[in-house]
């Protein structure tokens, strides 16, 4: 499913500015000491943060800094959203090294932010090889197979990380395999998938 790809050469340099900065990583760690807490914490807050805005919730500016910060109770079905994803980025934070994920996971976190059974997966078929194709498979079975090749290629170091990330994040974007929040699912794939990568 994920094809052999190039990386271009300015793509390359800025890739090795990341690895630098990951090489550099426990003398990051070293000199914060006690302030590494608050720094994952202050991430977590503002990655949720962003995501609110991506998905468009509509929280005051107050509220939502309560929520995210000192932990508020949610008011709201729009607030309890948030408090959501939050829990979800901490799952991801959590599971990323230590497990490989799946779409079942990924539809397990949409319906932890949105509410259990509120997505499934999207029973649409697409063509499995080229537009043409006259081989059809479920949207399901696309994104799984997808899947399954990054952690293969991952685990094998078959690609370079960073870019096989990205590589099978533009697939998944394509592949819409839940009935709604594809584009939210996604950025959830990508972020598991640079945590993978030590991007932390």
């Amino acid at each position: 499913i994920l094809k052999q790809y190039v990386i271009p050469s300015d793509v390359l340099r800025e890739m090795l500015k990341i690895y630098q900065m990951i090489g550099k990583g426990d003398v990051y760690k070293d000199s914060l000491t006690s302030k590494e807490e608050v720094l994952k914490n202050r991430s977590l807050e503002l990655d949720t943060y962003l995501l609110a805005d991506f998905i468009g919730l509509n929280i005051s500016e107050n509220r939502m800094r309560l929520i995210l910060t000192k932990d508020s109770n949610p008011r709201s079905k729009e607030e309890q959203i948030l408090r959501n994803i939050k829990d979800v980025l901490k799952i991801i934070r959590t599971n990323a090294k230590k497990y490989t994920f799946n779409g079942s996971d990924i539809l397990d976190y949409l319906n932890r932010i949105f509410g259990s059974g509120t997505h499934k997966f999207s029973s649409e078929k697409s063509s499995v090889s080229g537009r043409n194709s006259k081989n059809q498979a479920s949207n399901r079975l696309i994104f799984e197979k997808t899947v399954e090749s990054y952690h293969e290629y991952f685990l094998k170091d078959t690609f370079e990380h960073l870019h096989l990330s990205i590589v099978a994040y533009l697939e998944m974007v394509q592949i819409k395999p839940f009935t709604n929040h594809n584009e939210l699912a996604s950025i959830l794939v990508l972020y598991y998938m640079i945590l993978r990568s030590n991007i932390d």
